[in-house]
């Protein structure tokens, strides 16, 4: 609901994701480094591309990732006016993004918009997040994230604020530990209701297909933890496809890298985190590795 003209009060699905390693990259540094030769130029490039070069790429690929899911689809054979209209809506989605310093977020407003609006804005999410998580490992740059539904705010265009961002938040940091998309258990409760809505407009019936596509995508951790199954067959269906078994294999290969670092360094903290990894990718081969 609206409670002023320029204040939006209502449920938010809210995507947050963070490039790990970021504190680490710019630890020490204070003052612009002098760079008037060459030398110290080159030096002082190298340095942008380790730590806010790795921030710009994500929101490129972000950006770009979010077009290909928006990209507009042909109707199914010739549709009358009417007809072309609910095609549209059915294929509609609100989803904005906000950056934040080395991470961005995604969120949805469910207030005042259909459910096929909602789940296909989740579904987006699912993808985006999922997708980034994955090609990050492959392209040496890990990053993790959360997934929740809540109330929020939107004191100003395109800025939330609220439980939904406090929540994601808190399940990216507190929660997810490796790179990973940890889900909060509202997701998984309004999930499940879209799927079991028994109506059989047209409507319902596609709020139920994306609700199901993101449930596929759905396990849950020892912890009894809710999370983005990236290497699940759900999302190798719906999002990775023919691409899965490049992207497993040097994300794969980054991991043993980071498991010598962490071996050679003596951090165990990160040592186990990426044993974690290593475990579930490795409990989850590509189909060239699938017996």
């Amino acid at each position: 609901m609206s409670t002023t003209p320029n204040i939006n009060i209502a449920n938010y699905s809210v995507c947050f994701i963070d490039l790990l390693g970021q504190k680490k990259a710019m630890e020490g540094q204070s003052l612009l480094p002098e760079h008037g030769t060459k030398e110290q130029y080159d030096a002082l490039i190298k340095l942008i591309k380790s730590s806010v070069g790795k921030i710009s790429v994500i929101h490129k690929h972000a950006a770009t990732m979010l077009d290909a899911i928006r990209e507009p689809r042909d109707p199914p054979g010739p549709l009358d006016e009417e007809q072309l209209r609910t095609w549209r809506e059915l294929h509609t989605e609100n989803t904005v993004t906000q950056r934040w310093s080395d991470g961005l977020m995604v969120f949805a407003c469910f207030g005042g918009v259909p459910t096929t609006t909602q789940v296909r804005s989740l579904y987006m999410q699912f993808c985006l997040a999922g997708a980034m998580c994955l090609v990050g490992l492959a392209g040496k740059a890990p990053m993790r994230g959360g997934i929740d539904i809540a109330w929020g705010v939107e004191l100003n265009p395109g800025e939330l604020y609220g439980p939904a961002v406090a929540n994601a938040y808190v399940l990216e940091s507190d929660c997810a530990r490796f790179p990973r998309i940890v889900v909060g258990e509202h997701v998984g409760a309004y999930l499940r209701a879209a799927v079991a809505d028994p109506a059989q407009d047209i409507n319902t019936a596609t709020s139920r297909i994306y609700a199901s596509i993101c449930l596929s995508t759905l396990s849950r951790d020892s912890q009894g933890q809710l999370f983005l199954d990236y290497l699940s067959e759900g999302f190798e269906q719906a999002v990775t496809s023919s691409r899965i078994d490049q992207l497993w294999s040097s994300a794969r290969n980054f991991i043993d890298e980071e498991l010598a670092v962490h071996k050679s360094s003596g951090d165990g903290k990160l040592l186990g985190r990426y044993e974690a990894l290593a475990q579930y990718f490795d409990s989850r081969p590509p189909p060239s590795k699938r017996s």
